[in-house]
């Protein structure tokens, strides 16, 4: 990520990387992970066209991870869920169908 250099040392910094999650997460445990947004997919949900959510690519230096961003969530964070962006997000783990992946609660931009 060298457009990423200055969060570099935040990311290297962190205690949990996204690779550790993987293999130590705990099904609806609370995790936090920080990354950079590789990818950002707006879906239309099952139940209504009307409702949009999202599912997001998240890296850091050790991996990759899917995070699920429900619509309520979606709602009030969508101007900062942008390819490209660092943030930290908050949200449980999951390994629907054998895939990791967390359920974000909430997140923030990294400054």
């Amino acid at each position: 990520f060298p457009s990423h250099d200055k969060y570099r040392e935040i990311l290297l910094k962190r205690e949990l990387n996204i690779e550790k999650l993987k293999e130590i997460g705990k099904e609806e445990s609370a995790y936090v992970i920080a990354g950079i947004i590789e990818e950002a997919k707006e879906i239309a949900t099952k139940k209504d066209k009307a409702v949009k959510m999202m599912f997001l690519k998240v890296a850091d230096l050790s991996g990759s991870l899917e995070v699920v961003v429900f619509p309520k969530t979606y709602e009030q964070l969508k101007s900062i869920l942008i390819q490209e962006s660092c943030v930290v997000i908050k949200g449980k783990f999951s390994k629907r169908n054998g895939t990791p992946s967390l359920i974000a609660d909430s997140v923030r931009k990294l400054n």
